[in-house]
Parts: structure tokens; sequence; C-alpha cells
């Protein structure tokens, strides 16, 4: 069956509020905005492109609003996702802050996406790609602000969309102290496929698939009775990060603290908050609630039901 090609203006046209759009950096917040930029980098979207083979991105919204938004789109394609060739993208950036961030993109794609993609080995990330990640999910947090039914999420972002901010234009992080930034914890596409080759299921397509969401929520005390046990003053934003290869989750540092399921995650920088994943049954399903519960090309795998708002905090 064919499915019909969109231009990227039909699909931003549906999710972007054209008066909300920012008239100075978004970053530097004095800088002239000259050109679009995307907000999953241009070289990672470029290179899962080329070796995929294909001539599209296949556009599939996971959060309610955009599929609410692109329904009708999506129902003239017969439920497909929607072939752009090309992603979202939208002036955020002087030229100045985007050299910047593009300097942390071309290191991590030269370094590791290239090599990857090439059929060479790749090493452990380093702290240049903790940088570039926290620039994508802060990419993806400000993005909420122009975009459709994302009111109530850009207001609950915003404290941790300013954390990072500062890291990026100012080189300062929380607290003055590192160890106070953000969390980046990552597993790779290898790591997915060998824990389901032990199971004997099929991977689907996943190498080069792109996905990205916030996912907020609040944190509750297991040991409280309902109705009495909420810890968290907001709902806490997490960002949810598929780029290729790699699987990401970026937090607040405290996130992981007293939980009640089992993530095991390993330091590997001595800069920065960069953890790499080991993966488990209950991580799976944490990108899966993540994912809005969708996990792309293991759809059928059947998750496991873990509350993970839950926490038993020590007294």
């Amino acid at each position: 069956m064919i499915r019909k090609k969109f231009m990227n203006e039909e699909i931003s046209g549906k999710l972007l509020y054209k008066n909300k759009l920012p008239v100075s950096c978004s970053l530097c917040q004095i800088g002239c905005l000259n050109k679009c930029g995307h907000i999953i980098p241009e070289l990672i979207l470029r290179w899962t492109r080329k070796k995929s083979g294909k001539d599209n991105f296949f556009f599939y919204p996971i959060q309610p609003e955009f599929f609410d938004a692109l329904k009708e789109l999506i129902d003239d394609n017969n439920g497909f996702g929607l072939a752009v060739s090309d992603l979202l993208k939208y002036k955020m950036l002087c030229d100045c802050c985007e050299q910047k961030l593009s300097d942390y993109e071309k290191h991590f794609t030269d370094k590791y996406f290239k090599r990857y993609y090439r059929g060479h080995e790749v090493g452990e990330l380093d702290d240049s790609t903790y940088l570039l990640i926290i620039s994508i999910a802060w990419r993806v947090l400000i993005s909420t602000k122009i975009m459709v039914g994302q009111e109530a999420l850009s207001k609950i972002s915003l404290p941790f969309e300013k954390d990072i901010e500062d890291i990026l234009y100012l080189n300062k992080f929380p607290g003055g102290d590192f160890k106070y930034g953000p969390d980046v914890s990552y597993f790779t596409v290898e790591d997915l496929k060998e824990f389901f080759a032990r199971k004997k299921m099929s991977t689907g397509d996943i190498d080069y698939s792109i996905e990205q969401n916030i996912c907020a929520h609040h944190i509750f005390d297991k040991k409280l009775p309902k109705n009495h046990n909420r810890m968290s003053l907001f709902e806490i934003p997490v960002v949810y990060l598929k780029l290729g290869r790699y699987y990401f989750v970026i937090n607040y540092y405290n996130y992981f603290d007293d939980i009640d399921f089992v993530i095991d995650r390993k330091k590997i920088d001595d800069n920065f908050n960069l953890f790499k994943f080991t993966l488990n049954e209950d991580l799976l399903s944490f990108i899966n609630f993540m994912g809005n519960n969708r996990v792309h090309g293991i759809e059928n795998y059947k998750f496991k039901a873990i509350s993970f708002t839950m926490r038993t905090k020590n007294r």
C-alpha cells in the first residue's frame, strides 16, 4: 500500500502555535534568530535516515495531544505513520549558541554515530555526549511552550529547563556542583537485542528509529495512606530520547532515590552524571512507561506491571 508523503509544514502547522514562536535566542535570550534548527540535531537525523536506506522518516506521535491534532492526517493515511522528508524545526537559537551546541553534536556524530553505522566498534559515551544529550532534552522541554496541548507540561518543565539552560549557557550547575546536575542514563540497541535473543523474540526495526517524550508525574510514598502520600509538590518531568542506536533517560539527579523497582546502572564519567543502564525487565517496563506505553519495535512484549510513581521513603 502506497503511503502519502507529507510536507514538514503540514505537520508543524498542526502542532505548533505560530504566534508563540520565539523572537530571540531561547538560550542566551538576546541573540537574533537567523535560521531554523531541529529539536533532534540534523546530523543525527541525516545518519539514521541514510543508514536505514529509506527516503523518509515516518512520524507517529506518542503524545495523545499530538495524535489528536494529527488524527485526520493519520486516518487519511490508513493509520500509518506519516511519511515526512524532515522532522520538526523552527527558529530557536542564534548563530553563536547554535554553533556551541553543534560542536557537541559533531563530536558525538564523529566519535560514535558514524563509527557505529559504518560497522566499527565504539566505546562508552563521554562528557561531551552528556552535554549534547542534555541540550537535546532542553530543546524538547522548551518546545512545549509552542506546541499544541502542552501548556500545562510547559509550566511543569520550566524549573528543569532552567537548570539545564544554566549548564549550557553559563557553565553553572545547580547548587554550584556538577553532582546536582541532571542524570543522563543510557543503554543501546545491542543491549536490547541481546536481552530479547534470550527470550527468542524479534526486536523489529529498532536500529534507526527516533523518539522523544516528556513523562511528568507525581512521586508517592508507598508507606503512607492513600490521599496523604504525595511526596512531590509538583509533577516531576523526565525526558526520554531514542536516537538510533541509543536509548536515553534524562532526569533530576535524585529521581531514582528510594525506588521500589530494580534499576541497575553504573556511573561512567567522573565529570558529569552520566550512567550506563544494565537492561532488565524492570528497566524495559520503565522505558515503556516513559514512552506512553509504547516502545517501537517491541510493542507486543508483555511488560511488567509496576507503579513507577511509588517510592519507599526511609525514615
